[in-house]
């Protein structure tokens, strides 16, 4: 809604109110190719008209129609004149209007302002942005807006148009649309916590950034979604770390043996014997997914029964001299210290912030991505 900003310094339509309005009017601000003033009429609106600089709005670059306020001509220049009051309502407008526009278009806003003086009197900002589906009709002819005017396309404008529209939404959908769409499913789809690379995201939006500009509004969440992504990865980096210090702190406390703390992984392993195979569960994943460290490994190993399960600590001496030892330890003992470890990792700052940014990007994936992308497709 870049012409809302420039011409109001409003962010939505729905902001603009009559004082903006008098503004327009008091400094003469004129007609442009994203304005345009249409006078109410006493008697019968002419939602023909109106209908046909909506279309040509749609089928260029989008634009704000001030519907009340009447114009003049001076030395060439249409400018505002006066606002002129209706009584007419929203619903009546618009039903109008998608009678006359062929195919209809979802995002037109229709926003009433109204009198301060007298509340059954409005007028109407009408916004219509650039159709991502061009082009429409209006009475049956579509139009163009065109040196500050709405005129009527030719057979080839049109034809031209319907040739660009197929084009160019085969390839968003190919190169752009498809492989992010691809992308971020399989980002939705991890169960794990894991660094997530952006990189191909960006070539691709650097490579198609003229296609992109059709959808100013994608591009821009993407943009953010892309800085929120890189931000976390920073955090995500130091996760490894400060969970071997929680898990290696609260064991040292649990067990009452000192363990080696100095590096960036958890002196804590979990050993386990089973009928074929000899295996040793990463307790700080198992922590990470909110999972027992047994039913964690059991689900990546579901054709093994389990033998025998004991902790093993890495230990340090006063000597620096670091080596394990196993501790036989019943699974109630397993549970109660991941029970104690769970609590600890939930109160880090840190590793709330990433759970937090996870869920919410989840969502965010969820409800725009998923729902917007696929019908832009």
């Amino acid at each position: 809604m870049s012409f809302v900003k420039h011409v109001f310094n409003k962010e939505s339509p729905d902001q603009i109110q009559i004082a903006d309005i008098r503004k327009l009017v008091k400094n003469e601000t004129e007609e442009s190719l994203h304005l345009d003033f249409e006078e109410i009429p006493r008697k019968h609106v002419k939602y023909d008209g109106l209908a046909e600089h909506i279309s040509g709005f749609l089928n260029t670059s989008g634009g704000i129609i001030v519907f009340g306020v009447s114009e003049r001509t001076i030395k060439g220049r249409n400018i505002p004149y006066k606002i002129t009051w209706t009584t007419i309502k929203k619903e009546t407008l618009e039903n109008n209007l998608y009678r006359k526009i062929d195919p209809w278009y979802e995002d037109i806003q229709i926003c009433p302002i109204q009198n301060p003086n007298d509340s059954s009197q409005k007028i109407f900002v009408i916004f219509v942005p650039k159709s991502k589906n061009p082009p429409h009709m209006a009475n049956h002819i579509y139009y163009i807006r065109l040196n500050f005017q709405t005129q009527p396309l030719g057979h080839e404008q049109v034809s031209t148009i319907f040739r660009l529209n197929y084009l160019q939404k085969y390839e968003l959908i190919n190169t752009v649309y498809g492989p992010i769409l691809n992308e971020l499913t399989t980002y939705y789809n991890r169960k794990k916590i894991r660094k997530w690379s952006i990189d191909k995201y960006a070539k691709v939006c650097e490579e198609r950034l003229y296609l992109l500009r059709q959808d100013v509004d994608l591009y821009l969440e993407l943009d953010a979604f892309y800085d929120r992504i890189s931000k976390w990865n920073k955090a995500l980096t130091q996760v490894p770390f400060r969970l071997a210090k929680i898990i290696n702190e609260t064991a040292s406390k649990f067990f009452k043996k000192q363990l080696y703390v100095v590096h960036g992984h958890s002196a804590v392993k979990l050993e386990v014997k089973a009928e074929s195979t000899h295996q040793f569960p990463y307790i700080d994943k198992a922590v990470l997914n909110d999972e027992d460290p047994i039913d964690f490994w059991k689900e990546k190993n579901p054709f093994v029964n389990i033998l025998e399960a004991k902790i093993k600590l890495e230990l340090q001496d006063t000597t620096g001299r670091k080596d394990y030892v196993d501790m036989n330890v019943q699974d109630k003992e397993i549970s109660e210290f991941m029970i104690s470890l769970k609590k600890k990792v939930e109160k880090d700052e840190l590793i709330k912030y990433i759970w937090k940014e996870f869920e919410e990007m989840q969502s965010l994936i969820e409800t725009f991505f998923f729902e917007e992308l696929e019908k832009r497709m």
